[in-house]
């Protein structure tokens, strides 16, 4: 009781750096932490060698030099092999917290607190709170008559568990950008809609009540909460207060026939505010998904990297330079197959390239080197460069729509 006292008293008077250091985060058990604040906290300089993709750290007779995408640090001139590889989230830079242990500090773990504590051999311990990372999905549990649950699991597949009961929950699954927030669409006591719960499961509530809203996805900012209807694109405040008066509208000046299945299909956001929309469109003889560009404000939708190529479920790494997709490519005069893979490009639709074949539904991973993907009835991960396909479940379910993020 006494050490849990002192413990306590210690994070409360650390409060201040607490704010000053942002959060870390953890990645199959391994705590990763903002390098440059953590160091500038500890006394250390700290330089960017961009060209090299290196980082330089230095206080008096100690340095270090991580590499940005490497396990593989310098530290005093000697090689140490980091837990996890340097990665740039944002405008953060992360590394395994045990970095500083080899730097003279002593660092431990709080799971009450979910907290990396960081001791210097004179000074005040640092608390730096940790976020999860998980991939949130949808299970039919088996059941393959439209019932379905939101799971959760790690990203190597272990510890799944049901976050929701057995209601009619369906499609897309999206997270605020702050992690404290899951949004599904779910048929419950007669009441369908967009619902929120948090990433745990609890606080499960009504928050827009729609008969035709699908699709649900967070704005970059958090700020709103965008949805697909039968006849367009909607928008609420993310609190599901304040519903943008009519809460659609016509995306495109062609129509589309909903019982044949035409219409939007998936959404994803941009860092500034715009969506990307899929529409699908039946024909006779053919059936097309076209990606657009909608500005919302503005009531305008645009046709977005249309080069022969469609593009079904659109999703964009944390800083929204690339995106990935399932890409249909028709046969023609140089290929006379038809081609169907999950591929990565930029954002702007350059240097796109195949990760793996028969892959829907992607998700990147916080740190933007992995992707999740559905393949058939189960969820798989891969490496960017299609190395290290991982199938993560095996059931006799149909489990889907998988989404990796971090929730606190």
């Amino acid at each position: 009781m006494r050490l849990q006292l002192m413990l306590l008293l210690c994070l409360c008077a650390l409060s201040a750096g607490r704010c000053a250091v942002p959060d870390g985060v953890r990645v199959n058990g391994i705590s990763l932490v903002p390098v440059r604040p953590v160091a500038e906290w500890l006394g250390m300089k700290v330089r960017f060698d961009r060209p090299a993709g290196a980082i330089i750290l230095a206080k008096g007779k100690l340095d270090a030099r991580l590499t940005l995408g490497s396990a593989d640090a310098m530290v005093d001139n000697a090689t140490v092999t980091l837990a996890y590889p340097v990665y740039q989230r944002g405008a953060e830079t992360y590394a395994p917290a045990r970095l500083f242990a080899a730097l003279d500090a002593r660092v431990g773990w709080n799971a009450q607190e979910r907290a990396v504590l960081i001791t210097p051999p004179s000074g005040n311990m640092l608390a730096i709170p940790v976020w999860e990372e998980k991939i949130l999905y949808r299970s039919d549990l088996g059941d393959h008559r439209g019932n379905a649950v939101i799971c959760s699991m790690d990203p190597d597949g272990g510890n799944a568990r049901a976050l929701t009961e057995a209601a009619y929950d369906c499609g897309p699954i999206a997270v605020s950008p702050d992690g404290s927030t899951v949004a599904f669409i779910s048929t419950r006591d007669n009441h369908r809609g967009i619902y929120a719960m948090r990433p745990n499961g609890t606080e499960q509530r009504l928050l827009f009540a729609s008969d035709t809203a699908r699709s649900p996805c967070y704005s970059a900012d958090g700020k709103y909460l965008y949805y697909l209807t039968e006849l367009g694109l909607g928008r609420l405040d993310a609190d599901g207060q304040h519903q943008q008066g009519t809460p659609w509208f016509k995306l495109t000046k062609a129509t589309w026939h909903t019982d044949a299945g035409e219409g939007p299909t998936s959404l994803a956001a941009l860092r500034d505010g715009r969506m990307l929309v899929s529409v699908r469109y039946h024909g006779k003889d053919w059936d097309r998904i076209e990606l657009y560009l909608a500005v919302y404000d503005q009531r305008a939708m645009t046709p977005y990297l249309h080069e022969g190529a469609e593009l079904f479920n659109p999703a964009l790494n944390g800083d929204g330079t690339l995106l990935a997709a399932q890409r249909f490519t028709a046969a023609s005069e140089k290929s006379t197959a038809a081609r169907l893979d999950l591929c990565v490009m930029r954002a702007d639709g350059a240097e796109a390239r195949a990760v793996t074949g028969e892959g829907d539904e992607p998700s990147f991973s916080p740190d933007g080197m992995c992707l999740a993907f559905t393949r058939g009835m189960d969820i798989y991960s891969i490496n960017l460069d299609g190395a290290g396909l991982c199938r993560l479940t095996d059931t006799h379910a149909w489990e889907s729509n998988p989404c990796w993020v971090l929730v606190r």
